[in-house]
């Protein structure tokens, strides 16, 4: 195969890697591009090739533009401030809407970029750096990209996790630029002005405002809750019950608005220009704008930027007369990504974008070799659906503790379904500005389709033991399973010892590590407070391995923290199935 991207884009996230690893600096990166360059002119130019010299520096690029991302920070940024001032005694905090704001029935969140503040009676001014703020609703203020807040609250320190293993806030905002949190009250937040860095972002938000106000005017809120996801990517929107629902059953990606959502709207779009004559090379053209104006709408989430990017090398390869090859444009997209935030590569929706997508591109094709006698769309749709969750197994497992059962059948009604609201969505946005009773038929129905689904989702999540909860695996696992992955399509790759196969045996091992590594126990009794918010909770461990989960809450005003905190670490030990214990009065009433 000829894919040279995907080897340089390999080397590139090697040195990502290694920046992540060392915490090395962008100087320490320099140092290295020029010793490299040095080496290979006076030794290595006449004894190899030019390759090894460009895999080196883009190993040494990634590294530098990583460290330069996430370790460089100027003396008027807000890191750099930190470390000088009590930033949790600052007021006055000046700052500017830098993303479309998410929001719930409680609280609105956006990134912001921080101006200046108020510290020790002097005005602090010419400040850098970026805050994840938190807006408490009372009054029901409306965050658009651009507007200038001035709030009278301090900085606050992210949190780490509440356990060992558990999520790492502080990380996932320092990951996304944010090295400090603004928590408070909307009407605490006084909007002094408007000043949008970016006009087509500014335009965006305009019209994803316009565009969500669509749905919510034409459906039932609980249904447009879910259009809102699923078209908009506003997953805080999203009721936790709901998201669990798809969660138990492998279909949680179609709450979001994925790569799924951006190829349907590309060939729609593609498609209606055909059929209306515009001239192929200029429906081309349209439909990149469309697919760009999308991403902006939608927030610019790395599965959406892909698919973007995705769509774009394509239509640009017929506007050029020239085939593109899928998975060397999915390491254009990658690279691309990784180029302007290195620190992408450890976020969660990366990972799972890239690596279904190429699960996709990659096994797909020859699965469906062996289900030719099914229709096209089952056998795609299985097809689709068991080669991205292979390669999912790993991220799946590490983040969410959780594997789903019945993803299979789940998807194979629950995907098309989720197309059809997509399309429908699309139609009924583009209606709403000709004609409000067409927008009206056709939210209705978009509702009647997402009835279904949630029909169709909530009888699946009630079959026993859908979802499994497995521990996570440990590095060298991950890799023996990676690379298992890689060489099962291929039959020309493998090694034979007399007669056995040692692909065959990597096989067998990584199977039997992963049941060993889930079902393995100590074989000693143990007890863990898990800290949770408002919540007392101890797991006992028997020497026989039986779990004992002592939770103490007044009533279910804390479900949400247990939800977050208590359920996560079950999961984490590998615990599917709690049965309740009832006292002798309850066992009477």
């Amino acid at each position: 195969m000829n894919k040279p991207l995907v080897f340089l884009l390999f080397f590139y996230v090697l040195g990502i890697c290694a920046s992540a690893a060392l915490g090395a600096g962008p100087g320490s990166w320099l140092l290295f591009i020029f010793l490299t360059a040095a080496v290979y002119i006076f030794f290595l130019r006449k004894k190899t090739g030019i390759d090894w010299a460009v895999f080196f520096l883009l190993f040494a690029a990634g590294g530098c533009c990583h460290a330069y991302h996430n370790f460089y920070f100027p003396a008027n940024h807000i890191k750099t401030l930190g470390r000088e001032m009590d930033l949790t005694k600052a007021r006055n905090i000046r700052l500017t809407a830098a993303d479309l704001s998410r929001e719930n029935d409680e609280k609105i969140y956006f990134f912001a970029d921080v101006e200046g503040f108020e510290y020790g009676g002097k005005e602090i001014s010419g400040v850098k750096g970026s805050v994840r703020v938190t807006l408490e609703k009372k009054f029901g203020i409306k965050v658009n990209y651009g507007d200038v807040y001035l709030i009278n609250r301090g900085f606050n320190i992210p949190r780490g996790p509440k356990e060992p293993g558990g999520f790492d806030y502080g990380k996932y905002l320092a990951m996304k630029g944010a090295h400090y949190t603004v928590y408070a009250r909307d009407f605490e937040a006084m909007k002094t002005g408007v000043n949008p860095a970016n006009p087509l972002a500014f335009l965006a938000n305009n019209l994803r405002n316009r565009l969500a106000g669509m749905i919510y005017a034409n459906m039932p809120k609980a249904e447009a809750r879910i259009m809102d996801g699923i078209m908009l990517g506003n997953q805080r929107a999203i009721l936790p019950e709901i998201y669990d629902i798809f969660k138990i059953t492998g279909t949680v990606h179609i709450l979001a608005v994925s790569g799924m959502n951006v190829g349907l709207i590309a060939i729609f779009v593609f498609f209606i220009l055909k059929l209306v004559n515009v001239p192929v090379k200029a429906g081309a053209s349209l439909t990149i704008v469309f697919v760009i104006m999308f991403a902006l709408v939608t927030g610019a989430d790395p599965s959406i930027v892909r698919a973007a990017i995705m769509s774009c090398v394509v239509l640009t390869g017929i506007l050029l007369g020239r085939d593109t090859d899928i998975i060397n444009s999915l390491a254009v997209s990658a690279f691309i990504i990784l180029f302007f935030s290195p620190a992408d590569l450890f976020d969660v929706g990366f990972q799972m974008s890239f690596l279904a997508t190429f699960g996709i591109v990659y096994m797909a094709e020859k699965l469906m070799a062996f289900m030719k006698p099914l229709p096209l769309f089952l056998s795609l749709t299985i097809a689709t659906t068991i080669t991205a969750q292979a390669f999912l197994v790993p991220v799946l497992v590490n983040t969410f503790n959780q594997f789903s059962v019945i993803t299979v059948i789940a998807n194979i009604f629950i995907v098309p379904l989720s197309g059809m609201i997509t399309l429908t969505g699309f139609v009924m946005w583009i209606m709403g500005f000709v004609s409000i009773e067409a927008a009206r038929i056709l939210a209705a129905g978009a509702w009647a389709m997402i009835k279904v689904m949630m029909l169709v989702a909530e009888l699946l999540s009630r079959v026993p033991y859908a979802s499994l909860s497995l521990k996570s695996f440990p590095a060298a696992l991950v890799f023996m399973y990676t690379m298992f992955m890689l060489v099962i399509p291929h039959r020309d790759i493998d090694v034979k010892a007399g007669r056995v196969s040692l692909k065959a045996v990597l096989g067998i091992v990584t199977v039997l590590w992963i049941v060993v590594n889930s079902t393995a126990h100590s074989g000693k009794f143990e007890a863990h407070y898990i800290p949770s918010s408002g919540i007392n909770a101890v797991l006992y461990k028997t020497a026989e391995n039986k779990k004992i989960l002592v939770l103490g809450c007044d009533g279910w005003g804390k479900k949400d923290a247990a939800r977050n905190s208590v359920v996560p670490f079950l999961r984490r030990l590998g615990v599917n199935n709690i049965v309740y214990a009832q006292t002798p009065q309850e066992r009477h009433n």
